[in-house]
């Protein structure tokens, strides 16, 4: 089935309450592993904080282990510049996530033990607001992402945010007070 197909089945699914919210992002993020050819794939949306914007998972799903995991929130103080990015290019594409000025500052601890060596992000707004980002990590090996596989990943993210923003409580749920 040719990747509009799918992420439009999905969005229909979703549309018509077949199925749930999380259920929907981690199909599309096991979608997206398959169409783009990575170890993982996730949905970040921004939230506002009393500390600052956070980026927060909605979910990714890791295809060596065939499951959705969550991974904790990350602050503005540390993903600063690939907030910046994402605004400025709409895009994010580290080769070597560890050494990119956007994403290195997310390898500084914790996320060293991760094995990711590449990341790849394209950003999605709201009303045009910058409203949150579809990912790509790969992990052992690092990869150097083609501007093919940027666009099935930002064909994808489009059509997944328009059915996300239309499915009931989807923005609420993404505003409410952390």
């Amino acid at each position: 089935m040719y990747p509009s197909s799918e992420v439009d089945f999905l969005c229909a699914r979703l549309n018509c309450g077949e199925i749930p919210r999380q259920r929907f992002v981690e199909e599309c993020a096991k979608l997206t592993t398959r169409q783009v050819g990575c170890s993982r794939a996730g949905l970040w949306v921004f939230v506002d904080s009393p500390q600052g914007r956070l980026l927060r998972c909605e979910g990714v799903y890791d295809r060596v282990n065939d499951r959705l995991v969550q991974v904790a929130d990350e602050s503005e103080e540390r993903s600063g510049p690939y907030f910046l990015e994402l605004e400025r290019s709409g895009h994010v594409l580290a080769n070597d996530a560890r050494t990119h000025p956007a994403t290195r500052s997310f390898f500084e601890d914790h996320l060293q033990s991760t094995g990711v060596q590449s990341l790849m992000a394209a950003a999605f707004s709201l009303n045009g607001r910058l409203f949150g980002a579809f990912t790509c990590t790969q992990v052992g090996e690092p990869v150097a992402w083609s501007q093919r596989q940027l666009a099935i990943l930002t064909k994808i993210g489009a059509r997944a945010t328009l059915a996300l923003a239309s499915a009931p409580h989807f923005l609420e749920s993404m505003l409410a007070p952390l």
